[in-house]
């Protein structure tokens, strides 16, 4: 993929950006995840990054969740380079979940952050596919 789209519900393209210029050295594919957070300010980004994970299990580009501000048309990394993620999904404007897998697992876990990628807690070990739901 090469761009992010605002579709308006009309069908016009109210807003486009390109990834690689919102996310410096990254990229996404098909099955990457883009979740809008509750008050319609920001999207959240799985972001397949070109870096090196330095990990001995882990093949291919390393999984980072980004944060892409609509009005300040600027994006923040969530996840630190040591911490993969990906698939997140906003709890609330405040809080994400997202998978992870930490170095020597083989199997992903579901992680609790809050959206300024602190405060990091694995909630459900050996878990797939985060998901929530607005009451």
């Amino acid at each position: 993929m090469t761009n992010i789209s605002q579709i308006g519900l009309d069908g016009t393209v109210r807003a486009q950006w390109g990834i690689s210029k919102i996310v410096p050295n990254g990229d996404m594919s098909g099955d990457g995840r883009i979740d809008v957070s509750p008050d319609g300010k920001r999207f959240l980004l799985s972001i397949d990054m070109g870096e090196e994970s330095g990990r001995e299990d882990w093949d291919g580009p390393v999984p980072a969740l980004w944060a892409f501000d609509l009005q300040a048309q600027k994006a923040a990394r969530l996840t630190p380079k040591k911490q993969s993620g990906w698939d997140g999904v906003w709890i609330d404007n405040d809080n994400i979940l997202f998978l992870t897998r930490a170095p020597g697992e083989k199997d992903d876990s579901i992680y609790r952050m809050s959206a300024d990628g602190k405060n990091l807690n694995r909630l459900i070990k050996n878990a797939r596919f985060p998901s929530v739901s607005a009451p």
